[in-house]
């Protein structure tokens, strides 16, 4: 493998156009390829790497091995308006969700609420990358999503994975600045474990389970014979929460959406549910701005706990870090993780495509 750089930073349009090239590469449509590469590297600048320009050689993979559709649109499979089932036809997460999130934008202000339910997509990715969207417009959103083709978590008090990470996200704007929020019903990601485990480096914490059942804080055990699971969210004290939520997100994605683990798909493929509101069609948009904007004042305000270490300087609300590093990837540039860059920079040799130039 070729030895990564350290401390290089690009472009985040030439890290898409060059992610987008990999994937008309691999045989993926144009138009697709564009959709896909623009929300992989949206997410390298919210701050999710795990889910960003990592994920461009198992989605190339997927493509060249007929996993996941080349072409085409979401078919609709049911619509009364202010409710709509959506199939994603196996075609690539991000292409799907861009086609669902605009549709429930666009009706949101005739209906009030627009809920969604997607079946059969490919995996969509960093959730936040779409509701950004959503907020954009003063509108305020709930979007969740399970793969019901994979099992990495095991019901609390159970050792045999059933679950995936299962993610909840949600936004809202205010007069003190958007909330944006993306965070899995598991204490950590399967990719952040992944990035770790190649790293030979160790969690903070006990939040995995070997293939006994017994808490671990070691990542090599989810990539055992058999393997280990992730824990939900509160661990082995309080991880009933998390399998609750988790739960939650299975009926809200596969459930409505009429598809998931019942029907042993295969692939990689991804069940959603999205709800979209307006708030003019409640309150009025500038008294819930001005609510939930006071609200954010407040707790921002909060004087910070003794635990907190210099960095972290009091409260900060759901997606204002992600924001402040999204600002500040567009202005100097996207340090892409060491483990991903050389991924990016072997497969990108591999089909001879030019990576891009660093910024000077």
């Amino acid at each position: 493998m070729s030895a990564p750089t350290e401390n290089q930073r690009y472009k985040a349009d030439d890290l898409t156009a060059f992610a987008a090239r990999l994937l008309v590469g691999a045989g993926l449509a144009e138009d697709i390829s564009g959709s896909v590469a623009e929300a992989l590297v949206e997410s390298e600048l919210l701050g999710h790497s795990s889910h960003g320009l990592t994920l461009i050689r198992p989605y190339a993979t997927q493509v060249e091995k007929g996993l996941l559709g080349n072409s085409g649109r979401p078919e609709t499979v049911t619509d009364r308006g202010a409710v709509l089932s959506i199939d994603g036809n196996l075609l690539p997460g991000p292409w799907v969700m861009q086609h669902v999130i605009e549709t429930a934008c666009q009706r949101a202000p005739e209906q009030g609420v627009v809920s969604v339910s997607v079946r059969r997509s490919g995996h969509i990715g960093c959730q936040a990358v779409y509701l950004r969207r959503v907020v954009e417009r003063n509108l305020a959103a709930l979007l969740v999503c399970s793969v019901p083709s994979s099992a990495i978590v095991a019901p609390y008090g159970g050792t045999k994975p059933l679950f995936t990470t299962n993610p909840i996200a949600a936004c809202w704007p205010t007069d003190a600045g958007p909330v944006l929020f993306d965070f899995s019903t598991t204490i950590t990601s399967m990719r952040h474990c992944r990035q770790l485990y190649k790293r030979g480096e160790m969690l903070p914490g006990p939040w995995l389970l070997d293939n006994q059942g017994n808490p671990s804080n070691d990542p090599a055990v989810l990539f055992g014979d058999p393997p280990g699971t992730l824990m939900p969210v509160g661990g082995v004290d309080y991880g009933h929460k998390g399998f609750g939520l988790s739960l939650l997100v299975e009926m809200l994605s596969s459930g409505l959406a009429g598809h998931g683990r019942a029907d042993a798909p295969g692939g990689w493929t991804t069940s959603a549910f999205l709800q979209v509101f307006d708030p003019q069609a409640f309150g009025g948009i500038h008294a819930f701005r001005r609510e939930t904007g006071w609200l954010a004042e407040v707790c921002r305000a909060a004087e910070a706990a003794a635990w907190q270490g210099p960095l972290d300087s009091g409260v900060h609300l759901p997606g204002d870090r992600a924001l402040a590093r999204r600002a500040e990837g567009l202005e100097a540039g996207i340090d892409l993780d060491e483990t991903t860059l050389e991924d990016v920079r072997d497969l990108a040799a591999e089909r001879g495509v030019e990576m891009p130039r660093p910024i000077d």
